[in-house]
């Protein structure tokens, strides 16, 4: 519940500082693995989708399954057009710097993790303290 609020509130401040296309904008989720049973990619999945939802936007999911996919999932987003691509985990601290380089138009918002020593403009980190 806190997860969808804290992800709900991230987009409203992403899309308020942006200007907003004329067409429908597309939301963009890429999952590390396969979503399957896994209750935290779950909830990425959902959350992405109801704020597509709230903004008219819409939503697509990206399920990869090794290093090479997730960095095809994420330019593959990106070439797609999205407004706006999440991803979670650390699994994307290497190689996002990068494809938020190429593709500075795209808003990027990472969970659970965040290359803090590699930022860009326009990516955007929600990390969690664990007790």
């Amino acid at each position: 519940m806190i997860f969808r609020s804290a992800l709900g509130m991230l987009f409203v401040g992403l899309l308020a500082s942006s200007a907003v296309a004329a067409e429908k904008p597309l939301f963009v989720f890429v999952s590390p693995n396969p979503i399957g049973v896994d209750e935290f990619l779950k909830l990425g999945k959902i959350g992405t989708e109801n704020a597509a939802k709230a903004f008219g936007a819409e939503a697509k999911t990206y399920e990869a399954t090794d290093p090479t996919t997730q960095r095809q999932s994420l330019e593959a987003a990106a070439k797609a057009g999205a407004k706006i691509v999440v991803a979670i985990g650390f699994e994307f601290n290497d190689m996002l710097p990068d494809i938020a380089s190429a593709y500075p138009k795209v808003t990027f918002l990472q969970i659970d993790s965040c290359p803090f020593t590699k930022m860009k403009p326009n990516i955007y980190c929600s990390v969690f303290r664990e007790y």
